[in-house]
């Protein structure tokens, strides 16, 4: 099990922070969400409210932690904050640590959100810290965004035909938390963890139809066609950048070569394929009519 002291949760209330607070509650390993503002992270979850994202803030809020689970916002400051971060857990006296990355192909491919987490990944590598680095693949969670247009039958991207180990935020919290509660092997290198499959957008748009039971198209536009849809949605210029450069990245690659067999090593089961992902999301995708 963990080492004595609650487990240290950064970015608490995002799609994978909450799923690792949950993971822990079930594994029975208190914790603390960390968090800016608002309402705690989930009912019984001890909560910090840490209002700056300072080193003295932030290891206030570590404190009595020997365990933390740590990421960054993507904003065009992240590695700086993810300094940050990293010197308030050794400030703290933070021993282990699990850290949000990115796909190992993204970071060698030198995209920018390959470039960003290459330096923080380094970084914590340099630290005197056990640390444990996740690198996942694209996030299931980013359909959420396209449920209403699914229902009304197009999905529409950038990545062509291009296939993604696509995975649910959920099952990358549940990999963090087996090896912040020692339910897991610690490693000695980075993790790239994927979906239990290769999907290309027309594959989601296809089987969203028939979980919905009506056909979704999907409809491919050019990445810059994307990136300035983007824009007009309101996405801030360094997301739309980064989103139109994974998508440009996804049509020319093959994603064979980097799936993986981690997370049912870690959990000792599948990854969640996509229509559990759906089933456990029928809220958003296909909302009660209302009466």
């Amino acid at each position: 099990m963990t080492e004595s002291g609650p487990v240290a949760v950064l970015g608490a209330t995002g799609q994978v922070g909450s799923a690792v607070t949950r993971a822990l509650d079930r594994l029975g390993v208190p914790s603390h969400a960390l968090i800016r503002s608002g309402r705690p992270a989930a009912p019984g979850v001890s909560t910090r409210v840490v209002p700056e994202w300072t080193e003295e803030g932030l290891a206030h809020a570590f404190a009595g932690c020997t365990s933390a689970f740590v990421m960054v916002p993507l904003v065009e400051h992240a590695v700086e904050l993810g300094r940050t971060a990293h010197a308030a857990l050794e400030r703290a006296g933070v021993r282990r640590v699990v850290r949000l990355s990115v796909l190992g192909g993204v970071i060698d491919d030198e995209l920018t959100l390959g470039r960003l987490h290459a330096a923080l990944d380094a970084d914590l590598a340099a630290r005197d810290l056990a640390s444990a680095v996740l690198r996942p693949d694209s996030f299931m969670q980013n359909l959420l965004g396209s449920a209403t247009s699914m229902q009304q039958g197009s999905l529409t991207n950038a990545t062509g035909d291009g296939r993604m180990a696509l995975i649910d935020a959920d099952d990358i919290g549940e990999c963090a938390a087996a090896l912040l509660a020692g339910t897991a092997p610690w490693p000695d290198t980075p993790l790239d963890l994927t979906g239990p499959e290769l999907l290309t957008h027309g594959d989601v748009a296809r089987r969203t139809g028939r979980w919905l039971g009506h056909a979704v198209r999907y409809e491919d536009v050019s990445p810059p066609a994307l990136h300035a849809m983007l824009l007009d949605f309101g996405v801030p210029g360094f997301l739309a950048g980064i989103f139109a450069e994974l998508a440009a990245w996804t049509r020319r690659v093959d994603r064979e070569e980097v799936m993986t067999d981690h997370v049912p090593r870690l959990l000792g089961r599948s990854g969640h394929r996509l229509e559990t992902f759906l089933q456990a999301h029928a809220s958003v995708f296909a909302p009660a009519a209302p009466d």
